[in-house]
């Protein structure tokens, strides 16, 4: 949405390709003071022609707004999330009036998903990890845990997305363990819940294979809101 609002502002504000010099040559001022003032001498940029000027100002533009974004891209997800998040904020509030051509606009808002996509396969594997733990403490101890702090024998990662401790809940024999969805998002597209339960006895569960002891059935939910 925010991509489609900088496309059509931008065209609102040049009508055509045609009219694209005559806004660069209005705003010439503005674009050399912005040069000037992120470092670039006064006598390099009045040495240029228009173009340069302007080419280098939608250069310079970009990259700032770039950097802005990516410089969070290696953090851990939930201080990535509110930076990436102030980032975008700032985009949008200064773009309108620095920005000639909306790069940064169009392009940048992706960064936010793209990160997502990673932590979200990072979430994956650590619940794999959470549910492999589980399993190892049904084999010893014949029950799933009360709380995850009582699993010992392996490590119990904390959730990628939040941070925290995953959220495990156990009544009778159903455990739930879930994710929720980071600020901003459903949890049908950032939640994730497993509901786990230990597989019955051979005696109980009649004729068919045997099920060793401390296996468990695991099945993924559709996450809830």
């Amino acid at each position: 949405l925010m991509q489609d609002n900088a496309m059509l502002d931008w065209k609102s504000r040049l009508g055509t390709s045609l009219a694209l010099p005559l806004y660069i040559a209005a705003r010439m001022a503005q674009i050399k003071s912005d040069l000037i003032a992120d470092g670039w001498p006064k006598g390099t940029i009045e040495a240029m022609s228009p173009g340069q000027v302007a080419l280098l100002h939608i250069s310079e533009t970009y990259q700032q707004y770039r950097d802005d974004a990516f410089r969070w891209f290696h953090v851990p997800f939930p201080e990535a999330e509110r930076g990436i998040a102030a980032a975008g904020e700032r985009l949008k509030t200064e773009a309108r009036s620095r920005e000639i051509v909306p790069l940064a606009s169009l392009l940048l808002p992706a960064v936010s998903q793209a990160r997502f996509a990673i932590v979200r396969l990072d979430r994956e594997i650590a619940l794999l990890r959470c549910l492999s733990a589980l399993r190892a403490y049904a084999a010893e101890h014949g029950k799933l845990p009360s709380r995850l702090a009582d699993v010992q024998a392996l490590p119990i990662p904390d959730d990628p997305v939040t941070g925290k401790p995953f959220q495990y809940s156990l009544a009778e024999d159903l455990a739930v363990l879930e994710g929720p969805p980071p600020p901003g998002r459903s949890a049908q597209d950032g939640g994730v819940r497993y509901e786990i339960r230990l597989a019955a006895p051979e005696a109980k569960r009649g004729a068919g294979q045997a099920t060793a002891p401390g296996q468990t059935k695991g099945d993924r939910a559709p996450a809830k809101k």
